[in-house]
């Protein structure tokens, strides 16, 4: 969560408060707090400096699909959203650099079986479901892998 914006970070613990996104620790507590403690939290991660990470060599398959999508599948490319860097982001799509392979493994999943739905557009769930999951794994190791 290091280094997603403050207003990306508040809007998702407001969409586990009201039941948008489920996660069986996060709901409970997100329902718990008050408008100022999610600001107050979704500040302090705002902050924090990004985790230093590992290196993983590129597959060029997720390069391209990050980079240039899958027009013949009706994808964009994650870049047009989430920036070339992956520093892009704001309060509809986080910034993806600095994110773990196993954090966006675990998000492109939840997007793919309709268990992540707190996109009013549902951009996400329509990209994930379709991506095979060798794609998500490349894609998730290609994300880690950003500067």
């Amino acid at each position: 969560m290091a280094g997603l914006s403050t207003g990306y970070l508040v809007k998702q613990l407001e969409d586990y408060a009201g039941r948008w996104r489920d996660d069986p620790t996060m709901s409970p507590i997100a329902r718990r707090m008050s408008d100022e403690n999610r600001l107050a939290v979704a500040d302090y991660y705002a902050a924090l400096d990004l985790p230093q990470q590992v290196a993983f060599a590129p597959v060029s398959s997720a390069h391209a699909l990050y980079h240039e999508g899958d027009p013949a599948r009706g994808m964009k490319a994650c870049a047009s959203c989430h920036g070339a860097d992956g520093r892009t982001g704001g309060l509809a799509e986080p910034r993806l650099a600095g994110q773990t392979a196993e954090y966006v493994r675990a998000q492109l999943v939840a997007w793919k079986e309709s268990r992540r739905r707190n996109d009013p557009r549902d951009v996400m769930g329509q990209i994930a479901r379709r991506l095979s999951h060798e794609e998500i794994e490349s894609l998730a190791a290609h994300v880690a892998a950003l500067p």
